[in-house]
């Protein structure tokens, strides 16, 4: 190293340097542990001490007015830093020390301190501690902690905030993963966005009687935390505040909450009380519900919905690992997105609400549904309704459907078949896409095949295209492995891109009508050895059989094989087999 030395595990930074350059020792720094840079450094380059993971003290000069980027990044062995008077930027530096245990700013520094060797950074004139350790001592100064403060430090096993403090920030104590407890003074009037998220280890929480608000996620992935407390000083618990906190137990609800946001989604043990002079909420068999709606909102621990309830909320069970099987009653009208979804033990569902299945995703990801049975009057099963329900084995779809949207059934590996009424005459993009073992399937009459319907299902060996089919879309039955033969009637005359493409096994296909176009339809069929053409074709794209290796015969109407040759690739004019022309009935 030609300008700067390590000796002994410290750097050596020449007399009179100013500036110390971009990778100074990121080359050559694995004796390096600690490093004291001179007053008449002015700035540290970028990644001057990139990658010196054995480095585990920095004393910056008062000279330094400058760190630029990266300048020590992945130093995350660094425990021990002292910052020079002159040094007001810190965004170099608070995003790469997360171990910290030892944190001094000079005296004199213009905008930060140290105060009562607290171990962290605090901006002075706002008295808000803006960086951290697992050492830190907040001073009763204090008014803030500032966001992202603590974020991270994993060693972190208490902390004690004074009554001066007023706002926790967001992130403040994300991941604080060694914390088991806090304690919130009543000085304390607002807890930001994430504040605590993934505390895991973090068992109690006591709130302040002066705390007006909780922002959203504040508690969220707290899997640990079994007992918290709500004041009445608050009004609101906004959206996900103790979503995922698994060992959550009883909460009272006091009188004074008037509006509870999805703030408990997926808290697996958790019961409400709530106070009797509540004016919006009341609980029955373990469900909160708005008594002037009726609406149920939260219920992620209950197993039955209440008699009282006509519309079931947004996530209102979702995640909820209590319930095995669900009746959805007639009294309800109806129910929100996602209102079921993620429920892991989940296995049957009986619908006897006569209520549109709309909502986008309502069982969506019940890994365990097995049985779904849906009452007559139901017109819609809606867009994601059992995506991603791969245990689901049978469904009953009633006669009064009308209309299955999009991605209803996506990923239901387990689904063998289903019965489609000829009542319904839409059936959205990718409804049925990735159903891998659905074996068979019988279209209604509807009036195209939407893009992606059956992309994806593996198992599929047979299906028949009706006649009220005018138009099919891209990709519509691509990776459709099982399929061996397909007809397609004289009613279809758009057909898109890659409806076929990569099915493998596909050795007959047959395309009966005046189709404006024909292009990349069978695009890595490999085993395609016979396609027969009907009389109208308008165009053909030169790569529609793109990588169809085996194929053999090309057959087209009688009189037709010069119409199809000005149309088809040179290479392929051999393959061309006329039809005998069909006999016509005799006169009487």
């Amino acid at each position: 190293m030609a300008e700067y030395e390590i000796k002994d595990g410290v750097g050596i930074i020449p007399e009179g340097t100013t500036t110390i350059v971009k990778n100074a020792f990121s080359r050559d720094c694995k004796e390096l542990t600690s490093i004291v840079i001179p007053d008449s450094v002015t700035n540290i380059g970028y990644g001057a001490f990139d990658g010196c993971t054995g480095l585990t003290s920095i004393a910056i000069g008062n000279s330094v007015t400058r760190v630029a980027n990266d300048a020590f990044y992945d130093c995350t062995g660094v425990t021990e830093i002292s910052i020079g008077r002159s040094l007001t930027d810190l965004n170099a530096i608070i995003s790469v020390f997360s171990n910290l245990t030892s944190i001094k700013v000079a005296e004199g520094n213009n905008k930060y301190d140290s105060r009562n060797d607290c171990n962290a950074i605090i901006e002075t004139k706002k008295n808000t501690l803006v960086y951290g350790s697992s050492k830190t001592v907040i001073p009763e100064s204090v008014t803030a902690i500032g966001n992202g403060a603590f974020i991270g430090r994993k060693e972190l096993t208490s902390i004690v905030i004074p009554d001066s403090v007023k706002v926790i920030g967001e992130n403040a104590f994300e991941n604080c993963t060694g914390l088991t407890s806090i304690v919130i003074p009543d000085s304390v009037e607002e807890i930001g966005e994430y504040a605590f998220q993934g505390c895991t280890g973090l068992t109690s929480v006591v709130i302040g009687n002066s705390v007006t608000k909780i922002e959203r996620g504040a508690f969220s992935g707290c899997t640990s935390l079994a007992s918290v407390n709500i004041p009445e000083s608050m009004t609101t618990i906004n959206r996900d505040t103790f979503k995922g906190c698994i060992s959550l137990g009883n909460v009272f609800i006091p009188k004074t909450i008037n509006s509870i946001a999805l703030a408990f989604c997926g808290c697996q043990s958790l019961t409400f009380t709530i106070d009797p002079n509540n004016p919006v909420y009341a609980v029955q068999d373990n469900c909160l519900f708005e008594k002037s709606s009726k609406a149920l909102t939260h219920a992620p621990s209950a197993n039955k919905i209440p008699d009282c309830v006509s519309i079931i909320e947004m996530s209102a069970f979702s995640e909820n690992a209590a319930i095995k099987e669900i009746v959805i009653p007639e009294s309800i009208s109806g129910i929100e997105m996602y209102a079921f979804s993620k429920c892991p033990n989940l296995e049957s569902v009986t619908y006897l609400s006569k209520s549109a299945i709309d909502s986008i995703g309502i069982f969506s990801d019940c890994n365990n549904l097995k049985r779904v049975s849906i009452s007559n009057g139901v017109e819609i099963i809606g867009k994601e309704t059992f995506a991603g329900c791969i245990s689901l084995e049978s469904i009953t779809i009633p006669n009064s459907v009308t209309e299955i949207r999009e991605n209803a059934f996506e990923g239901c590996e387990g689904l063998k078949q289903i019965l489609i009424p000829e009542s319904v005459n839409r059936i959205g993009y990718s409804a049925f896409r990735n159903c891998k073992s659905l074996i068979t399937i019988e279209l209604p009459n509807i009036s195209y095949i939407n893009r992606f319907l059956f992309k994806g299902c593996s198992s599929l060996a047979q299906i028949i295209i009706p006649d009220s089919v005018t138009s099919m879309e891209i990709s519509a039955f691509e990776g459709c492995v099982s399929l061996t033969d397909i007809v397609i009637p004289s009613s279809v005359i758009e057909l898109e891109e890659n409806i076929f493409a990569k099915c493998e096994n596909l050795k007959s296909a047959t395309i009966l009508g005046p189709v404006k176009v024909l292009k990349g339809l069978f695009d890595d069929c490999t085993s395609l050895e016979t396609v027969t053409l009907g009389a109208g074709i308008k165009k053909i794209n030169g790569d529609l059989f793109h990588s169809c290796t085996s194929l053999k015969t090309i057959n087209v109407p009688a009189k037709k094989a010069d119409y199809y040759k000005n149309r088809l690739p040179e290479n392929l004019h051999s393959l061309i087999v006329e039809l005998p022309a069909e006999k016509k009935a005799a006169s009487k």
